[in-house]
């Protein structure tokens, strides 16, 4: 059974696949970009952020 999680744009319980990208964030007026992994809602396809500090994440 795939592992499941809370989907606040959906609300409701969802699978979830951890898909790697490219990334950019703005550090102190700098652009940095970079490969990242994150997890994205099968049902909608929004970002969905795993916040309990007990499960072990492929993150």
């Amino acid at each position: 059974m795939a592992e499941k999680i809370f989907c606040e744009h959906c609300l409701d319980d969802v699978t979830y696949p951890i898909e790697e990208h490219e990334m950019t964030r703005k550090l102190k007026g700098t652009d940095y970009t970079f490969l990242g992994k994150a997890a994205f809602c099968d049902a909608c396809i929004q970002p969905v952020i795993d916040t309990l500090p007990t499960r072990k994440s492929n993150y």
